[in-house]
Parts: C-alpha cells; sequence; structure tokens
C-alpha cells in the first residue's frame, strides 16, 4: 500500500488523510497509518470515500469494534449506527452543544467514526477542540486548582436523566454551578439570555478568550494561513460582547481592535466573575470545598479561591 499523505490543517489539531481507499481495507494493519495520524492529529478527515454502510461498519471492527449509543435511537436494521440529519427548516443541529462521544461510559470507546453522506455546497459548523492543548496552556495556578479535583462526567444535562446527575453530584458531595457555559456564568443567566435574545448571531470574549485571541482563533483556526477563511467563519455574527472578569490595561482597546477585525459591532459588559463568584463564595462561607480547597471547612479554601480570583 502507498505511504499515506497526511496534510495538517490547524495548529491546535486535525488533518487530511489521503491515500487510502477504505473500501479495499480488510486487515486491522492496513489502518496503522491512520491510527498514527489520529494519534498526532486527533482528528482525521479522509474524503471522497465512496464506502457504505457495510464499509463503514468493517472499518469500525477493525478500528477495535462496535458500540451501541445509548440515549439515540440507531437505524432499524443497523444497531451500532445511527443517523445524524439536519433539515433545511430544522433550527438546531443534532448534538449542538459542545460535548464528548460517549466518554461518560464505562468503557468509552477509542474512536468515533462519522460518515458525510449529504452535505451541503457551503456552510456547516462542527467545531472540534483539543482537550490537550487547553488543559496544557491553562495557567499554572488554575491547573493547581483542578489537579486535585474529582469530576462526574454524566449525559444527564444533555439526554436529561429526570435529575439522576443531581443525585450523584449530592451523593458526592459536589456543587454544580449553574449555567451552561462561562459566558452564562460569567454575565449570569438573566443577563446572558437577554444578550442572546437580542442578538443571536453574538460571538463572545471572556478576559482569557481576548488575551489568547491570536493563538486560541486565529492560528487554532488556522486563520493566519488561511485569512481568506475569516468571513467565513464569522459570517453569520454581527456582534462582539467582551464580558470582562477582572481586565487588564488595554482590554478595552485589545476588544476593540478586534471587533474592527471581525468587522463587528462591540459591547463591554463588565461583569466580574458573576455566578461562579458567588457559587464558590458560598461554599466557602458554608463549610464545603470549593475548587482547590484543602477539606470541608478548612481555612486554607478562602485562601485559595481568593488568590485564584485575583
Amino acid at each position: 500500500m502507498n505511504a499515506l499523505d497526511v496534510r495538517p490543517l490547524a495548529g491546535a489539531l486535525g488533518a487530511v488523510v489521503s491515500g487510502i481507499d477504505l473500501t479495499k481495507v480488510i486487515e486491522s494493519e492496513q489502518l496503522d497509518g491512520v491510527r498514527t495520524a489520529l494519534a498526532d492529529h486527533l482528528v482525521v478527515f479522509l474524503p471522497d470515500q465512496r464506502m457504505d454502510l457495510d464499509d463503514l461498519e468493517r472499518m469500525t471492527d477493525l478500528l477495535g469494534g462496535r458500540d451501541s449509543t445509548p440515549f439515540v435511537t440507531p437505524l432499524e436494521d443497523r444497531p451500532y449506527v445511527i443517523r445524524v440529519i439536519k433539515e433545511p427548516e430544522d433550527q438546531l443541529n443534532f448534538a449542538n452543544a459542545w460535548h464528548s462521544d460517549l466518554s461518560y461510559l464505562p468503557e468509552p470507546p477509542a474512536y468515533t467514526l462519522l460518515h458525510a453522506w449529504d452535505v451541503p455546497d457551503h456552510g456547516g459548523d462542527t467545531v472540534w477542540s483539543n482537550q490537550y492543548l487547553a488543559y496544557e496552556t491553562l495557567s499554572g495556578g488554575l491547573r493547581d486548582t483542578l489537579d486535585g479535583l474529582r469530576a462526574v462526567h454524566s449525559a444527564g444535562l444533555a439526554y436529561g436523566t429526570g435529575g439522576l446527575l443531581d443525585a450523584v453530584l449530592r451523593e458526592e458531595g459536589v456543587e454544580r454551578i449553574p449555567g451552561a457555559h462561562c459566558y452564562e456564568f460569567f454575565a449570569t443567566a438573566p443577563v446572558f439570555a437577554a444578550l442572546a435574545e437580542a442578538e443571536l448571531g453574538t460571538f463572545y470574549l471572556t478576559d482569557f478568550l481576548l488575551r489568547h485571541f491570536e493563538r486560541l482563533v486565529i492560528r487554532g483556526l488556522g486563520l493566519d494561513r488561511h485569512p481568506e477563511l475569516f468571513p467565513v467563519y464569522f459570517a453569520n455574527y454581527r456582534k462582539l460582547v467582551y464580558l470582562a472578569q477582572a481586565p487588564l490595561p488595554g482590554s478595552a482597546e485589545q476588544a476593540r481592535a478586534i471587533a474592527e477585525r471581525m468587522g463587528l459591532q462591540l459591547e463591554i459588559r463588565q461583569t466580574g466573575y458573576g455566578t461562579l463568584q458567588t457559587s464558590l463564595a458560598a461554599a466557602v462561607q458554608g463549610g464545603g470545598t470549593a475548587p482547590g480547597a484543602a477539606g470541608r471547612g478548612d481555612s486554607r479554601a478562602a485562601e485559595k479561591v481568593v488568590a485564584w480570583h485575583r
């Protein structure tokens, strides 16, 4: 078999792999190069593969075996295949929130295979995230805060488990911060809801995203090498809202420059840490274990939280 051609797509992750016809792959060893590309780039794209469902299931078997997907009804005659479809009139995509495929299972699968059969000639908003890089680029203080914590990973928020997630959290003594994402708990739910209602096409910045915009957005999306994609990525945005927690001198000017670069109207909101701050303060004052705290009622808990907020 000819050597694969692996072409990286962006600085953070992703590569296009060519030089292999998956319909002719029948041995696991024939996918060793694909496995290496996956290990190196986390997400790989193999264009122009004329596969049918038999081919897709064979590739799945060769890469480790099939697994059922809880909460999602499979095809009637293919219990390990689910169909992802969005019609022109649909307002939301399937799995339209940030998620990690099936990693809440006791034994999560090594890979997810997505075979695109019918795609539009433009558009599409699936975005992947390199969580290794996300962790590695955190500040040392935040990494220290996170390293000693335990996490409960559940599909409850995505698929609704009748309160089972909250029951697990109560059993483990873990308190969930209200809000679907950092923008909501920084701005607080009512403010974020009002912002989203006023302009759905809003791009949000936090202090962290503002300070690392070049690395996370420009280089992360490959825009430093392909600036022609800029209007494609951001064509549906109309407004940029900077949610400022503890802005540095010059942050407002930096946000204004980013808004001008993106061709967006700018709004700056001084939010502080919003619900995150009040939730952590309540946990500390109530004697609970806040992020980075040594233990219940330990005076070091308050010191660590205050230091993190600064």
